[in-house]
């Protein structure tokens, strides 16, 4: 039997008694027939999970289409991978441009895992690229942050998305300083914090 609830009691993306009413309504959020097989983020296969950390040190040396081929090596030891899952997610939507993909990988990234930082962020940042879902994209912002509040890249992003979406200047400078705090070598947040 498999719940329409996550195992942390989150709604599921894709369904379910107590679903997120914005998440059913959107083309970026619509339902989808995947459910968890297993309720938590780490692959429970070794292989996986070097070839993950492979392709994370890949996107740290800039080489992201060399990541590529190792997350989907890994998606097919692990296919309920969500750490994998999120990534292959967040190269598709940033450097390939393939967002329906994306939003497919996110999503079932998020069933498996709800609070997946990689895939709320990716998520959070598709919808306010597209536009049309800016309450949401803030939502799933804030709930990343609150999973990992010492992450200045996404505190910087949505920092951004306050300033740029929101017009809210006082909002977005806080953030600015926050992530700064964290980073305060950072040559782009020196500049703008």
């Amino acid at each position: 039997v498999v719940s329409s609830e996550t195992p942390r009691g989150y709604p599921a993306p894709g369904g379910g008694p107590n679903q997120h009413p914005r998440w059913k309504d959107t083309p970026l959020t619509a339902k989808t027939s995947v459910r968890p097989l297993r309720p938590f983020t780490h692959a429970s296969s070794e292989a996986a999970r070097e070839l993950l950390m492979e392709a994370k040190e890949c996107v740290w040396l800039n080489n992201r289409p060399k990541a590529v081929p190792l997350l989907e090596k890994a998606l097919k030891i692990e296919p309920n991978f969500p750490d994998a899952l999120a990534m292959l997610g967040k190269i598709r939507s940033e450097d390939r441009q393939e967002h329906t993909k994306a939003v497919e990988l996110f999503q079932k990234a998020l069933l498996l895992d709800p609070d997946n930082v990689t895939a709320l962020s990716g998520m959070a940042g598709m919808l306010e690229n597209i536009g049309t879902e800016h309450d949401l994209a803030e939502e799933m912002y804030m709930r990343a942050i609150e999973m990992n509040p010492s992450d200045f890249t996404l505190l910087t992003n949505f920092a951004i998305f306050v300033r740029d979406i929101r017009k809210d200047q006082t909002r977005a400078r806080q953030l600015m300083l926050q992530a700064f705090q964290l980073q305060p070598k950072h040559p782009w947040l020196k500049g703008n914090a």
